[in-house]
């Protein structure tokens, strides 16, 4: 394995993490906190857990089919 020096690995560091591109981390971040009904159901459940339908209360407008969606989503991702 060949020695880099600062500024190479700085460079690589720099690269990996562009968010302009798909594969950044970032960039997979912000595309999970932009939604909209992701970013409400983090907010409700700030307060601590809750019970399905207190959150289907709680978040005016949300179909059971898009929380569902927002929750399991989440859950997949370890939220």
């Amino acid at each position: 394995m060949a020695t880099r020096t600062a500024s190479e690995r700085r460079a690589e560091a720099a690269r990996r993490y562009d968010a302009y591109l798909a594969s950044c981390s970032t960039r997979q971040l912000l595309d999970r906190i932009s939604d909209k009904w992701v970013t409400l159901v983090l907010s409700a459940l700030a307060d601590g857990p809750q019970r399905y339908s207190d959150l289907s209360r709680r978040i005016a407008g949300v179909s059971q089919k898009m929380l569902t969606q927002t929750l399991r989503s989440l859950e997949r991702d370890g939220w």
